[in-house]
């Protein structure tokens, strides 16, 4: 068999699935070892084998040299259906058999061809202008209907930015590759919100992957900045502020508001060290950067167009919640939410959420239950696990008050919610 012939749709020799090693990486799932004895014994080179089961070859080099691993029952399904494994190795492999198996759709965790569609011969930069441009409708969309309704269409995105990656090269491909960056950090972004801390860290690895070769310092920096709030919500302060120190090593080669969103981190980063002092001077920076009004271009306020000096105030409320400030949260959070733009409603379920944490923590109860009511439908429409989490918090701070008919009746309206993510205060 020639190795070009197997993705043309050649038969494995049946011989191959019965060995005792091949039957051992397929129950461990351990692709690793299993492409390797593919390859050996199948004489099927990683391009062929990428070919078959929708994974284009560097994303192959890096599983069998154990840089990456496969995760995703999605892309399981593809590569047993992409080799034609035989019923036996399928359930070793834990993937349906028979009449039950489901053709996975393109959603593969590594932004690359999970699809037996060709890629395109060449790539043309205008068309990667038109794909960025739909980031900035998809990020609308968040804004208003929270990430459950767009994980899918984001990924199906990646799949094809993977595919792109196989054929671009030179200034073409450095394209492709700060858009797929952005794509993928927001990928992280709506995974992060949905709950899904595991899938939302692999994102914006591959976006920090592919700006680092696109050399995109600005969306560098921006991404640092994302896996900072990553480490916030781990309660991870030392990672918190390192990588928010990171994202302002080149300063001088990103815009203000990329800026103003590092130093809202190192505020944050304080505020968990219960450095009041630290954490102020900060927020300042913070203030003063978002306030710059220079415009940066497209592409750059597609980015980080929602820093604005009402964002920086709203984030200095939630610093001012950590460090048991909660009157002067209670302040500005009821005047920024007063006229709230209503393209921005998960946010508007978010700060309420934080808000009846304010008051609860102020030993104001009604008012902690009249807000979070406010919040809950806000909250599970947009299905986000963060602002649910949020709310998810109240019953400890009124504890106290548990047996009040407003507390009772919150604590069921709770169970409306997306499930808990388990991991930490955004």
């Amino acid at each position: 068999m020639s190795q070009d012939g197997l993705a043309r749709g050649q038969e494995t020799p049946v011989v191959f699935w019965t060995r005792t090693d091949v039957r051992r990486a397929l129950h461990d799932r351990d692709m690793a070892t299993f492409f390797l004895l593919y390859s050996k014994h199948a004489n099927a080179s990683q391009t062929a084998i990428g070919q078959r089961v929708g994974i284009a070859q560097p994303d192959i080099s890096k599983i069998v040299r154990r840089k990456r691993r496969v995760e995703e029952q999605q892309v399981f399904t593809r590569i047993a259906d992409g080799l034609d494994m035989p019923a036996e190795a399928r359930r070793l492999l834990e993937v349906s058999v028979g009449d039950e198996v489901e053709k996975s759709q393109p959603v593969g965790s590594f932004g690359t061809l999970t699809s037996p569609i060709t890629p395109p011969r060449r790539v043309n930069s205008e068309a990667m202008d038109a794909l960025h441009d739909t980031l900035a409708q998809y990020a609308r969309l968040d804004n208003m209907m929270g990430p459950r309704h767009l994980m899918a269409m984001a990924v199906v995105q990646l799949d094809f930015i993977g595919r792109l990656l196989a054929v671009a090269d030179g200034s073409t491909r450095t394209r492709v590759l700060q858009v797929g960056s952005s794509f993928a950090e927001f990928a992280g972004w709506l995974h992060q919100d949905a709950g899904n801390d595991r899938e939302a860290a692999g994102w914006s690895d591959r976006a920090l992957e592919w700006a680092t070769e696109a050399d995109d310092t600005l969306m560098i920096s921006y991404i640092l900045t994302r896996k900072s709030h990553h480490a916030a919500a781990r309660r991870d302060r030392p990672a918190t502020l390192g990588l928010a120190e990171a994202a302002l090593r080149h300063a001088d080669t990103i815009s203000p508001r990329t800026r103003a969103l590092a130093y809202r981190q190192i505020a944050r980063g304080h505020a968990l060290a219960r450095d009041a002092d630290a954490c102020t001077h900060a927020i300042d920076k913070a203030r003063d950067q978002a306030a710059v009004t220079d415009d940066y271009g497209k592409a750059e306020r597609t980015l980080t167009g929602y820093c604005t000096p009402a964002y920086i105030e709203l984030e200095a409320a939630d610093c001012w919640l950590i460090l048991g400030r909660t009157g002067e949260a209670i302040t500005i959070y009821e005047r920024c939410l007063t006229n709230w733009p209503d393209e921005f409603e998960r946010d508007r379920g978010l700060h309420l959420a934080r808000l009846a944490n304010a008051y609860a923590a102020h030993r104001e109860p009604a008012r902690a239950c009249a807000v979070a009511m406010e919040a809950i439908p806000i909250v599970a429409d947009t299905g986000s696990a963060r602002a649910a989490d949020e709310l998810r918090r109240l019953p400890g701070w009124l504890g106290r008050w548990r047996k009040t008919d407003e507390v009772r009746t919150l604590t069921d309206a709770l169970t409306t919610l997306p499930p808990a993510t388990h991991s930490g205060r955004p």
